[in-house]
């Protein structure tokens, strides 16, 4: 898979670290500006963009928009240092593949990567995991809140849809990195 990373030297070399030993090819855009250049002489599967990585200084969600022109087919995957679920909800509205809050550990790059590689057909629209996969409760449970928060308007309405208390909510989502 050849995918562009629109970031920071450090989070690249992160993420190249957890994934040319599976083959991919990274290509690396410190800014806007890189990325249109390299998105105008190649083809990419994926771009993981750093929501803080704008144009002019704007909204992350427009330098998500602008990569959805610049490169119909490439998934894009929402990196950001300052997650919310206000910025979640509305990256996975606006068409962002994926959203991977900061810091990251590379299993989790690979497992976002993989899932952008699937034929979307062989995904369960419910839970988001490979049909046929074997997951641990841990996994489906982590699919279940992402899902459910990414649907609430609140993070009280996404308590109450789980039957959790806001502070428990609170709790998983640490944990899981949502």
């Amino acid at each position: 898979m050849r995918i562009l990373v629109i970031d920071d030297a450090d989070t690249t070399s992160k993420i190249e670290a957890a994934l040319e030993s599976l083959g991919h090819q990274i290509v690396s855009a410190g800014s806007m500006a890189a990325a249109s250049s390299s998105l105008e002489e190649n083809q990419f599967d994926a771009i993981f963009f750093d929501y803080n990585h704008n144009p002019g200084g704007g909204s992350g969600l427009s330098g998500l928009e602008e990569l959805q022109k610049l490169s119909r087919n490439a998934k894009v995957v929402v990196l950001t240092g300052n997650a919310s679920i206000e910025t979640a909800v509305e990256s996975m509205r606006l068409g962002a593949a994926d959203y991977i809050p900061k810091p990251f550990i590379p299993d989790h790059i690979r497992r976002v990567v993989s899932r952008l590689g699937q034929d979307p057909a062989s995904i369960d629209p419910r839970s988001g995991i490979q049909v046929g996969t074997r997951v641990t409760l841990e996994e489906l449970e982590h699919a279940h809140i992402r899902r459910i928060l990414l649907q609430a308007s609140s993070m009280e309405e996404a308590a109450q849809v789980l039957g959790i208390d806001p502070a428990t909510l609170y709790r998983k989502r640490k944990r899981f990195s949502l």
